[in-house]
């Protein structure tokens, strides 16, 4: 039984299928339901910048949602926040006036640079920036941990999704992502939060989940048990894409259900 928990529709700027759309990946027994987590930007440099104003009505998103849950499918309407402390009472106070089924809270952009897509590919070959922008992201990591708001914490280590060789050929970085980690690990299981196993880095060169196992087994190491899955997936056709390897991956790493973000209550067995 997969559930996917965080896939975007046309409600999301870079969406490309419909909420009807997704049905068919229910329908093909592909995975049993879905968590949208669409994009919720307030920085101007964020990539969905403005979607909120010009097309993302929240309350035709939920309708539809609720809609299509009427007719039996089991879909949630949740939104994946770009999350910056600056930006952090802007977020708040939308988020107090539309109540999602859930909250996934994600970094993509750090001082005006984007760390989750091609367009990072730049700041790897100086090695000064990168260490800079991975500083600076487990800094807002930390900050997010503290938002009682946010159910969920987005693709952990994100910034290593286009890294590949680069990334792993330089001891110093590999040195100061594990100490990062080691700390984030420790007070993410403190939190109480769920953190996403996000499968997309699977398909990119980094080659694995984000977060991967040993940050995984770090956070279990530490009582942290909440974890979900999900895609990334922006089309119909990825809906539930890694998720075997996401439970194969934490089943191995001592973790024996998944936490619906929306029903935290009933966990899933694994």
């Amino acid at each position: 039984m997969y559930y996917d928990s965080h896939i975007h529709s046309t409600y999301s700027a870079d969406g490309l299928s419909t909420l009807g759309d997704y049905t068919a990946a229910v329908d093909s027994g592909r995975i049993s339901g879905i968590g949208f987590a669409e994009h919720l930007d307030m920085m101007p440099e964020c990539g969905s910048y403005g979607w909120l104003d010009g097309w993302l009505d929240p309350m035709a998103y939920m309708a539809e949602v609720k809609a299509l849950k009427d007719k039996g499918y089991e879909f949630y309407a949740g939104c994946e926040i770009d999350y910056n402390k600056k930006a952090q009472q802007d977020v708040l106070d939308h988020l107090e006036k539309f109540q999602y089924d859930f909250t996934i809270c994600s970094i993509h952009m750090i001082d005006g640079c984007s760390i989750s897509d091609r367009e990072y590919i730049p700041a790897i070959h100086d090695i000064d920036k990168l260490k800079y922008l991975i500083r600076r992201y487990y800094e807002e990591f930390r900050h997010s941990l503290e938002v009682d708001a946010f159910d969920v914490i987005g693709h952990v280590g994100v910034f290593k999704r286009y890294l590949g060789d680069a990334y792993y050929k330089r001891e110093s970085l590999l040195r100061l992502v594990k100490e990062a980690e080691y700390e984030i690990a420790r007070l993410s299981a403190k939190s109480g939060k769920i953190i996403e196993v996000n499968t997309s880095g699977l398909y990119s060169p980094h080659g694995e989940t984000l977060p991967g196992k040993a940050f995984l087994e770090l956070y279990h190491s530490f009582g942290g048990r909440n974890v979900c899955a999900g895609s990334d997936a922006h089309s119909c056709e990825d809906a539930g894409r890694g998720m075997k390897e996401a439970h194969k991956l934490l089943k191995e790493t001592g973790f024996r259900y998944i936490m619906p973000p929306w029903d935290r209550e009933n966990p899933v067995k694994l």
